[in-house]
């Protein structure tokens, strides 16, 4: 079923994506950020909500940003000062290049990509449980940024699926 949604939302997400809903979405993300020490950040792809525009406001702006890095079964952080620190792993995707990890995720706000989420916080993502297993011992805000073409009602989910706790759309 997960597997399903995925394909039909990846697909919705690619016809759907604009630079004038990216922009909505960066202004209400900015409007709430400046009350957090760190922003925990994934790097998007060309078919994700940009997050490259909110890392760059984050950097111009003296606020702490951390990106994820995939190690075997775990995701950790690594502060970044300029987007040069980002290389590109064997999965296409960026990440830091740098030894500079978070050791404390106080007053921090993650913002998490989603394929697919509901009114409740609940998401589908890439599926491979990094964010969950990473929000088993995370504390601070759960965000998702998403396009209103990729909400739901409800979703059904496992029991290890961790809700986020807030939600922006366009």
């Amino acid at each position: 079923m997960k597997s399903e949604l995925r394909h039909k939302y990846l697909k919705k997400r690619m016809e759907y994506k604009n630079p004038l809903s990216d922009m909505i979405i960066y202004n209400k993300v900015i409007r709430g950020i400046h009350k957090y020490d760190k922003v925990l950040i994934y790097v998007s792809k060309e078919n994700e909500v940009d997050t490259i525009n909110i890392i760059k406001y984050c950097l111009h702006n003296n606020i702490k940003v951390a990106v994820p890095k995939c190690n075997n079964n775990e995701m950790l952080f690594y502060y970044i000062d300029s987007l040069d620190e980002l290389s590109l792993n064997k999965y296409n995707i960026l990440e830091p290049n740098n030894k500079r990890l978070v050791r404390s995720y106080k007053n921090s706000i993650c913002i998490t990509p989603s394929i697919l989420l509901d009114n409740k916080g609940n998401r589908i993502g890439y599926g491979g449980g990094y964010y969950d297993r990473f929000f088993t011992k995370y504390d601070g805000c759960k965000l998702g940024i998403i396009y209103k073409e990729c909400m739901v009602d409800e979703l059904s989910l496992d029991s290890h699926d961790i809700k986020l706790d807030y939600i922006i759309t366009d």
